[in-house]
């Protein structure tokens, strides 16, 4: 079977944020079988300067062997996770639209906090959204999102189709009008096999 990538960007995140994407990721790691876990990757994105972090954190939570910490500098890694990876997983309260549009252009379901500043491009047809209540019930429930969509193939390719259709109505379009030279428009906010190791 193929490996089920958990793809993640955590540039800029607070540490609670940090804490909360690898503990969640652990959680769900450590509540499937061996013969499950071994399907199982959190791809990091990193820009510079937190990798040791990430890989204390990884070390911590016993999740090393499934961890692997790639270069927002190397379009070639970028581009071979985005291609590879089942879901995006943005556990913040901050956004880059850029890997938003490139990972629904990947057919990326996005997981992630309901925040403005995600919700004006991801709704359910495209991902899952919740409220920020404490950090528990965010490692709670974002592992249980991620075992969900591991457990029932459906349910994330439905997903896909719809983080595809999304990028489509949205990003594609808006490309097309900047590269016309037209104003953007305010989008409506009611729309809303590699070696997996931490490298130094």
């Amino acid at each position: 079977m193929a490996p089920f990538v958990i793809l993640t960007s955590l540039d800029y995140h607070s540490q609670q944020e940090v804490e909360i994407a690898i503990r969640s990721f652990a959680n769900f790691y450590f509540n499937v079988t061996n013969k499950h876990r071994n399907r199982i990757h959190l791809v990091i994105i990193d820009t510079g300067g937190q990798q040791k972090e990430f890989i204390r954190l990884a070390d911590k939570y016993n999740i090393s062997n499934s961890v692997r910490i790639i270069s927002r500098h190397s379009k070639d890694s970028l581009k071979k996770a985005l291609r590879h990876a089942c879901l995006l997983f943005l556990p913040t309260a901050n956004s880059s639209e850029e890997l938003i549009s490139k990972a629904l252009s990947n057919a990326l379901p996005i997981l992630s906090f309901d925040v403005f500043s995600i919700r004006k491009f991801i709704d359910n047809s495209c991902g899952m959204l919740f409220r920020f209540n404490s950090p528990e019930q965010s490692v709670s429930i974002f592992s249980d999102m991620m075992r969900m969509l591991y457990f029932d193939p459906e349910a994330l390719k439905m997903l896909r189709k719809g983080a595809l259709k999304k990028y489509k109505t949205i990003f594609s379009w808006k490309q097309k009008k900047e590269s016309e030279g037209l104003p953007q428009v305010v989008h409506n906010p009611e729309v809303v096999r590699c070696e997996l190791r931490p490298v130094i």
